[in-house]
């Protein structure tokens, strides 16, 4: 009977996962809990900042579905470009579903403005609304973000820097094909330097 339950589309729990919380276990036995009390089919909807983070979320929601998941709780995920969550979020939603999402999710509401997602939801959507709280910290994420920024930009920096002076010293020292040759050299250098810092900041 708990069986054909989890399987109605309009007893499904869905879950916003935003960044920061696609690999939290505890998480995934909250929301176990969560779903076994009044059965119902879990749906977590994976808010995604960058294309490039896609393949790493998967794997995440991978192992927070293995955790999630019973042989009476059917789990499934999606992913979605964070700008577009609520875009998704309306296609999916069906008359019925229950909605999780954490507390500390705040939303724009106008100019200057914001508004817990719970209470955007549940004016917007008209659905019924659960909470959890403790696993999503935006301010922690946010510092994070702007050190990884910081950290980023000073290399580029710093590297730009580096290759400057070392450019100078070359058009004091040297004259001719030499000096051309070695001109050429270090721009290959200083790009491929540029590059492999990009990619070691971005992933």
């Amino acid at each position: 009977m708990v069986s054909n339950l989890l399987l109605e589309p309009e007893n499904r729990l869905i879950v916003l996962i935003p960044d920061g919380v696609t690999a939290n276990l505890e998480l995934a036995r909250k929301i176990h809990w969560i779903a076994m009390r009044d059965p119902r089919e879990v749906l977590y909807l994976a808010l995604v900042d960058h294309a490039d983070d896609e393949y790493s979320v998967s794997r995440s929601m991978t192992t927070m579905k293995a955790i999630t998941a019973t042989n009476l709780l059917p789990v499934k995920s999606k992913l979605t470009r964070t700008a577009d969550w609520l875009t998704t979020l309306r296609a999916i939603y069906q008359p019925g579903d229950q909605i999780v999402c954490h507390e500390e999710q705040y939303v724009r509401d106008g100019f200057l403005r914001t508004k817990p997602v719970a209470e955007f939801l549940s004016d917007t959507l008209h659905a019924h609304i659960t909470t959890v709280s403790g696993f999503y910290h935006p301010a922690r994420l946010q510092t994070r973000q702007w050190l990884n920024s910081f950290v980023s930009w000073f290399g580029f920096l710093t590297i730009l820097g580096l290759f400057g002076i070392l450019e100078v010293q070359i058009d004091q020292s040297l004259q001719g094909t030499i000096e051309k040759i070695l001109f050429i050299l270090i721009l290959f250098i200083e790009f491929g330097t540029i590059w492999t810092w990009n990619r070691i900041t971005t992933h």
